[in-house]
């Protein structure tokens, strides 16, 4: 009978551990209107500003080449600018939307 309380004991701690662990990963999600974006460049490609967006707030841009040009050229100009009126500014030509998944924007085709 010892052992088995023994297990019980330790499988609960370990599943306030992950519990624990899952919510301090996924954290970020809950402060998305605070997540602001600075940028300044005349002629970027789209992939540049992914990767500077990824360098500012962590997040990984996932999108697909075949419906993203990441190589078009745009002006970015956004000083202390809330993310997501950065995407929105970025993918209004793209015919895009986005959504945030834990620490991922997925760029997605705009449905009509």
């Amino acid at each position: 009978m010892f052992c088995f309380k023994k297990i019980i004991k330790t499988f609960l701690t370990f599943s306030l551990l992950l519990l624990w662990a899952v919510l301090i990963a996924y954290r970020p999600l809950n402060n998305q209107s605070s997540w602001n974006f600075s940028y300044h460049k005349t002629k970027v490609a789209l992939a540049g500003i992914f990767l500077e967006i990824k360098k500012q707030t962590g997040l990984t841009v996932f999108y697909n080449n075949q419906l993203i040009n990441d190589q078009q050229k745009l002006a970015a100009d956004f000083q202390n600018t809330n993310l997501s009126k950065v995407l929105d500014e970025i993918l209004k030509k793209q015919r895009c939307r986005w959504v945030i998944q834990g620490q991922y924007i997925i760029v997605q085709r705009k449905k009509n």
